[in-house]
């Protein structure tokens, strides 16, 4: 999607973008309760994450308005996208 490319571009261009990768459609979720594995695959109704923008800003609300302005809002009205800074670690 052209808007898509555009606002990926745009965060380059303003040194906003680290990286972005889309996961592919195949894989699983695993969780471990009760003393068991237990698998869910993508199509039983969770949700499912598509991929990741990792970005540079300068605070949480910074992050949040960049996300906003994501175009694939525009195309899916499910769309979620989770803001949660990096952990730096000493």
């Amino acid at each position: 999607k052209e808007s898509c490319v555009k606002y990926l571009d745009f965060l380059r261009r303003k040194g906003k973008l680290i990286a972005v990768k889309k996961f592919d459609n195949d894989g699983c979720i695993i969780s471990y309760e009760e003393n068991e594995w237990i698998e869910h695959f993508h199509n039983t109704g969770h949700s499912i994450t598509s991929g990741y923008i990792h970005i540079f800003a300068n605070d949480l609300n910074e992050a949040r308005e960049i996300a906003k302005a994501s175009p694939e809002f525009n195309f899916y009205s499910e769309v979620t996208i989770e803001i949660r800074p990096v952990k730096i670690t000493d």
